[in-house]
């Protein structure tokens, strides 16, 4: 037999890893004083691995199975792999763990999905985990953020225990390479992932708003302290500071929180650089600014509503007043300012670059289309949005994102122009989206049905670019949209350029001709905005996503998870109305149609006798038929478009994820760790400021608002709880009378009950004040024991194109049959009630 484990990497410390927490009254000029210099930072590669080929399916799925965390990471204590030792997942083979070692770079190459290796280290410690290449790493058990995407991050805060500690490596993107150094400070300053904002030469930039992520590197809650540096006798800062970072920072948390800077000093009156040192933890950091000229581009950054976190984007300014905007999507891996910068200054299109969150970021969905739509409000913030004619475009995944944007919300936009662009997720980017109950997974995803929702498109003007030999993105993307398009009596205009790839430029325009292309620009020209006439025929996946469509704002289905859809049209007089709908249980009025007199409307064929009050109300299908101002549509304590699921909804609203700590010491560190590596997964996927608080210092600090550091007034944030009823103090609280109780040992649903500590569900509900109206949502990973707890690392919830309902329950068997594991899911109604459409699953799962 070959050797029963890699060679064990030696960590021999150099000094003491005990990091002491400062008293958290202490200011921050004590803590400096107190501290001692800081120590030398000491690396060590990880050289030698065991690696394991594929044993599962893989895709854009809620649930994906996997052998080897069922195998080695479901239960705490399980056995670690073994050179030569088989495993068979859902793809039915044997695959074999096998030793690797790195390159001289410290990087392991080859075709394989999971890597494991043994470190140890002479005492307990903290070390930075500087994983590239791969997703997720997991150190005796806790998830951990991987650099998957190479951006160059320096790592997140990992615990060795003294002696032998098991790392693992899942969600591999081609190599891996896994460095553990020595941090110098308790708190560590990512330095390498600032969002800051450019200067513009001569203009006073207040306030301005930054983002710098902090770590605690101790295995103690700390408070940490953030202010502005530079500060001499006799002289003030050059700027004021004023930060959202949580009272404390858990045990190997991080957060990047969001710092308003309130600029005190001249403005910088030439292009260059001007740095200015923050204060973090008692430690001056420098924080550099770069100055532009005003006529060039330039990165400008906004506060998000999402998690409270500073976002940028780019704008390449119009070279004379212009009241058009294009929006510019960019393709994976492209940053937003070169996005700009692919184009050539125009006098009457000002261009703005939004940044998905990420380079990589959703795609443009989910969370990535909520931040084009804040990147466009933040530019054009010194007009009025009224006076302001936006157009959308944008090359490869910004072409997919053109169109998903536009399939979702044609109203916004004048004309539209994707480049290089998929239509969907079931023709491109990751494989397909299936599984035992699809159509539910779907369901709750129905925004990244493109041609679902076609219809939307069909009055938009449309011109599509593409190269002919695209090898990234296949014009067969192009000629289907065109074919869709066409098919449903639209016109779109479609060039395609001979002999060209992916990325293409040429002569024809002064910036890339991919992108720069001046027909686009001569299509955008000669579209004229439209009104909001009586002719309408909309489609929405649900109103979480987009609920005005024309006039008509569509504010509850009749059943969630299927599409609403409104036609209506204007008689010869134009006193009538007449609508039809599908799916729509209630709806409003958004503005009053062109020519409509607003006298008579006829819903369904039913003839409504309108007063004047009643336009300005909601229209309900009640049992009596359709009502005018019917008090049935009651959005204080009934779902609405800006409070519902399905369950990623509930991240927004700068929430806030708290973790139980009522329960024994091994839930306890499960809970946080769990929590940790979300706030992490956010971080990294998001550019997020995910802030991690305990369960008793949630309740402590009382339940009708969470404030850090800045005030922000009538504001209530969402609530993502971690545990269940006996394990977490805030569950009760937040979760009265909930349709699904989570308990040691059990899990609930309605009247239908499991047992066994492997159970585990995700669902939303409302968060309600003391009069039972709701002013957020709560969001809840649910389990009954540690081994359901450490199911959540299997879910994708911040992936695009995985769409989970409101509630789905599960077990442990989800890591051999995938969504064949699945116990229930489904939707709440309206009323956030149980409903007989919800998938039970009939017989149970071999384990119950």
């Amino acid at each position: 037999m070959p050797n029963a484990h890699p060679r064990f990497l030696e960590l021999v410390l150099a000094s003491a890893c005990a990091i002491t927490a400062l008293a958290g009254s202490a200011s921050a000029q004590d803590a400096a004083a107190s501290k001692p210099s800081a120590a030398p930072e000491v690396r060590f590669l990880v050289k030698d691995w065991l690696v394991l080929p594929a044993t599962d399916k893989s895709g854009r799925r809620p649930f994906n199975a996997s052998a080897p965390f069922a195998r080695y990471l479901l239960a705490p204590g399980s056995a670690t792999p073994t050179a030569g030792e088989e495993l068979v997942g859902d793809l039915g083979e044997k695959k074999a763990w096998a030793a690797a070692k790195t390159d001289e770079h410290g990087r392991v190459d080859g075709d394989f999905a999971w890597a494991f290796a043994t470190v140890e280290s002479a005492t307990e410690c903290v070390r930075m985990a500087d994983l590239q290449g791969a997703g997720r790493l997991y150190v005796n058990g806790a998830g951990f953020a991987g650099d998957l995407y190479g951006y160059g991050f320096r790592g997140v805060p990992v615990a060795l225990r003294a002696g032998k500690n098991a790392v693992f490596v899942g969600g591999v993107r081609g190599g891996v390479r896994l460095e553990l150094w020595s941090p110098s400070e308790r708190v560590v300053v990512g330095g390498w992932d600032v969002t800051k904002p450019m200067l513009v030469a001569g203009v006073q930039p207040s306030p301005l708003f930054a983002g710098v992520p902090v770590m605690n590197a101790t295995r103690e809650t700390i408070a940490v302290t953030l202010g502005a540096g530079g500060a001499t006798a006799g002289a003030k800062p050059r700027f004021e500071l004023r930060s959202a970072l949580g009272p404390t920072l858990p045990p190997l948390c991080l957060d990047k929180p969001l710092l308003e800077i309130a600029w005190i000093a001249d403005a910088p009156k030439e292009p260059g650089k001007v740095v200015y040192p923050l204060l973090v933890d008692g430690r001056e950091h420098p924080f550099e600014l770069e100055v532009v000229a005003s006529s060039a581009a330039r990165r400008i950054t906004f506060p998000s509503r999402v998690d409270a976190s500073a976002q940028e984007c780019s704008v390449l300014p119009a070279l004379q007043p212009t009241r058009n905007v294009v929006l510019s999507l960019h393709g994976a891996s492209v940053d937003a300012l070169n996005q700009a910068r692919s184009y050539s200054p125009k006098k009457d299109f000002t261009v703005v670059a939004p940044t998905n969150r990420r380079p990589f970021g959703f795609d443009w969905q989910d969370w990535g289309r909520a931040n084009a739509y804040e990147a466009l409000a933040a530019a054009i913030r010194p007009l009025k949005e009224g006076d302001v004619d936006v157009f959308l475009t944008g090359h490869s995944m910004g072409g997919h994102g053109t169109w998903h944007l536009a399939a979702n919300d044609p109203t916004r936009f004048v004309a539209i122009a994707p480049s290089a662009g998929w239509s969907s997720f079931d023709s491109y980017g990751g494989g397909t989206r299936d599984g035992e109950l699809a159509a539910l997974w779907r369901g709750a995803d129905g925004g990244s049905d493109t041609l679902g929702l076609i219809a939307n498109l069909i009055a938009l003007p449309t011109f599509i670019l593409h190269g002919e030999a695209d090898d990234n993105v296949p014009v067969s993307e192009a000629r289907k949209m065109e074919s869709a398009l066409k098919e449903h009596g639209g016109t779109p205009v479609v060039h395609v350029q001979p002999g060209a790839g992916h990325w293409w430029d040429g002569d024809a325009a002064a910036g890339a001709d991919c992108v720069d292309w001046p027909a686009i620009f001569d299509s955008f020209r000669a579209a004229k905005p439209r009104a909001i006439g009586t002719a309408l025929d909309a489609v929405s996946a649900d109103p979480s996503v987009q609920s005005v469509l024309g006039w008509c704002e569509l504010l509850q289905p009749v059943e969630y998870g299927r599409p609403m859809r409104v036609r209506s049209s204007g008689n010869p007089s134009q006193r009538e109305l007449v609508v039809g709908t599908e799916n729509v249980r209630a709806f409003r009025f958004h503005a009053s149609p062109k020519g409509w007199s607003g006298l008579e409307l006829v819903i369904d064929g039913e003839r409504i006798a309108l007063k004047s009050w009643d336009v300005a109300g909601a229209f309900v299908r009640t049992s009596k038929g359709w009502q005018a101002s019917s008090s049935d549509y009651d959005p204080a304590r009934q779902k609405s478009p800006e409070l519902s699921g399905p369950f990623k909804r509930a991240f927004d609203r700068g929430f806030v994820l708290v973790y139980g700590t009522a329960g024994d010491e091994r839930e306890d560190e499960e809970l946080l760790a769990r929590a940790r590596c979300d706030a992490e997964s956010w971080w990294y996927r998001g550019n997020g400021s995910a802030r991690v608080v305990s369960d008793a210092e949630f309740v402590k600090h009382g339940l009708g608002t969470w404030i850090f550091g800045m005030e922000l007034e009538d504001f209530v944030p969402n609530v993502i709880l971690y545990g269940n009823a006996d394990t977490n103090a805030a569950w009760t609280k937040l979760l009265p009378g909930a349709p699904i109780d989570a308990r040691r040992g059990s899990m609930r649903l309605g009247t239908k009950e499991w047992k066994g500590d492997d159970l585990a569900a995700l669902f939303v509900q409302p968060r309600r004040d003391e009069q039972g109206r709701t002013i957020a949502l709560v969001g809840a990973f649910a389990d009954s024991g540690v081994r359901g707890a450490r199911l959540g690392y299997v879910l994708a919830p911040f992936a695009s194109g995985v769409g989970y309902p409101d509630y789905t329950v599960f077990d442990s068997s989800v890591l051999a049959k995938a969504d064949g594991g699945v116990l229930a899911a489904g939707f709440f109604d309206h009323a956030w009630r149980l409903t007989d459409q919800g998938f039970v699953r009939a017989a149970p799962v071999e384990q119950r």
